[in-house]
Formats: C-alpha cells, sequence, structure tokens
C-alpha cells in the first residue's frame, strides 16, 4: 500500500511541474504569433518656431506592428544652414532664418533613419523655422 500512495505522491507533483514547463515553452516560443515590427517613426516636434539663442531638443518615437509606440533611438542627420548649430538631435537657433519667398522664412529640416530588418531603413523629418 506504501509503494502505491508513493507513486501517485510522483504523479501528482510531476504534472504541475509538465504544466509549467509546456507555459514556459510557450512563452518563449511565442505561441505561433507574428513577431511585433516597427512599421513607423515619427519625429517630434514636428515643425517648431524658435528664438535665436533658443535650443529644440527633437526626439523619434517608433509605432508598432501591434499598435504600441515608444521613444526609438535614431541616426540623426541634417544639412548644414548658417543660422542652426547642430549636436545630435539638438539645434541651436543662431539667428533669424532667411527668407526665402512671400511665404516667410526658411525651414531648417533634421532627418532621423531607423534601420529595420523587414523594412529596410525608416525616415521621419522634423523642421525647425528660427525667429
Amino acid at each position: 500500500m506504501k509503494a502505491a500512495s508513493s507513486l501517485c505522491y510522483r504523479h501528482k507533483v510531476k504534472r504541475p511541474l509538465l504544466v509549467l514547463l509546456s507555459l514556459l515553452v510557450l512563452g518563449i516560443l511565442g505561441c505561433g504569433g507574428k513577431p511585433v515590427t516597427v512599421t513607423s517613426i515619427a519625429v517630434h516636434p514636428d515643425l517648431i518656431d524658435e528664438n535665436t539663442g533658443q535650443s529644440v531638443n527633437f526626439t523619434a518615437t517608433a509605432t508598432y506592428s501591434d499598435g504600441h509606440t515608444a521613444p526609438v533611438s535614431v541616426r540623426w542627420s541634417s544639412a548644414p544652414a548658417d543660422w542652426v548649430q547642430v549636436n545630435g538631435s539638438t539645434a541651436t537657433c543662431l539667428s533669424p532664418a532667411p527668407v526665402v519667398d512671400i511665404f516667410g522664412p526658411e525651414t531648417w529640416d533634421i532627418q532621423a533613419e531607423l534601420d529595420t530588418t523587414d523594412k529596410g531603413a525608416l525616415y521621419a523629418i522634423g523642421g525647425l523655422i528660427c525667429i
């Protein structure tokens, strides 16, 4: 009788352990769902007016295939401009931007680039008008 109860006890211990291992394996494999990927990026602020001597810190946000958004690290690039000093994602207005036509001052652009494995590179642009 003692041997039978010992055998039942071992099966009772193994069953929860087996369930726990199964859940762990399913969690690691992701239950076969699609992987979450970046679908787009955006630069914030997208366009801003700033006074001479003031700085703007641009940031990038990724939108993922499951709909959530999160800050993301990107490569920043921009064309040189005499009226803007750039350090990474921070731009400082050194003087008012030149007026290019009847629409007003020229907009300086900063570009964010993010390499993805499934879509190649994604780009977004932010703008600064120094006044």
